[in-house]
């Protein structure tokens, strides 16, 4: 499951980032530009916003998302009691309203788990990924190419999702390992390449070609 994380990088929300890197994959975002960006191209299960971002606040974000179609289960993350009213935020859109002055951690973590909850049918979502001939169904954690079914295992999975969620771009080893596995968990320094090479052996075997792409000095990208 994928959460799109949106604040600065300090005190509740680098504490949340790690709790929930433990259990999902999670996007992270410091501003609404950003936000807008990921969650226009991406399927996310719930979005935590804290009110307060680097451009505007992050209750007008809330807004400009549901403005924008995307309909996953939003949070409203506030660390003041003074923050927005909460009938406000619902009204812009929001689903929860958190302070964290009220709250423990582990209780914000169980708002944000019911919220995760509710997904499965969003209007902005695909259940699938598609790539040239290479297709990716997310609910069910299926890679198919050329519509013929390839077994991956589950972080060869989440590396190939990470990668078609960002085809635009070389996605660097350092990215994918802090988006594809859990942070506190040591891994080899040569772990992205072995993973990378098992899904060449396997996606070769049906279509004759890489599907992953190495620019050297940049990172990994999907070929289509």
């Amino acid at each position: 499951m994928r959460i799109l994380l949106v604040g600065i990088n300090k005190g509740v929300i680098k504490e949340l980032n790690l709790k929930l890197k433990s259990t999902f994959i999670v996007d992270t975002a410091a501003s609404a530009s950003k936000a807008i960006s990921l969650s226009e191209s991406t399927c996310y299960d719930s979005i935590i916003i804290s009110t307060s971002l680097l451009d505007i606040n992050g209750l007008e974000l809330c807004k400009m998302l549901r403005s924008y179609g995307v309909d996953s289960p939003i949070a409203l993350i506030s660390n003041s009691d003074d923050g927005p009213n909460k009938v406000m935020c619902f009204d812009m859109g929001a689903d929860a309203v958190i302070f964290t002055t009220q709250f423990s951690m582990d209780e914000i973590i169980a708002q944000i788990n019911v919220l995760v909850r509710r997904n499965g049918n969003h209007s902005n979502c695909e259940n699938f990924l598609k790539c040239g001939d290479i297709k990716l169904d997310m609910k069910n954690k299926k890679f198919y190419a050329n519509d013929v079914f390839v077994p991956l295992g589950r972080k060869e999975f989440d590396l190939l999702e990470y990668l078609m969620i960002h085809r635009d771009k070389p996605v660097s080893k350092e990215e994918l390992l802090e988006h594809v596995w859990e942070k506190g968990i040591d891994v080899l320094s040569n772990t992205v390449e072995v993973h990378v090479r098992s899904i060449r052996v396997k996606f070769h075997k049906i279509a004759n070609s890489k599907v992953i792409k190495t620019y050297r000095g940049f990172g990994y990208k999907i070929e289509t």
